[in-house]
């Protein structure tokens, strides 16, 4: 094994060194992401962002109301 790695050029070492820290970088990202997966929290909710549309006939018109709501409740102290 060192006689193939002296063997290679001082680009190629770099590059292999490279994409070698790369690859153990994102198993270790990956690995932690499994053991400690994101959870989503009650503090932030992502009900509190929907848009709700009601449309209302009576007669000849039409009346659209919109209702937007954002939840600051994860802001707030």
């Amino acid at each position: 094994m060192k006689a193939f790695f002296a063997s290679l050029s001082r680009g190629t070492k770099i590059t292999l060194i490279t994409c070698g820290c790369f690859i153990m970088l994102t198993m270790f990202i990956l690995i932690f992401l499994m053991l400690c997966p994101i959870q989503q929290t009650d503090a932030v909710s992502n009900e509190a962002l929907f848009v709700t549309e009601t449309t209302t006939t009576t007669g000849s018109t039409t009346e659209v109301t919109t209702a937007s709501t954002v939840s600051t409740e994860a802001y707030q102290n």
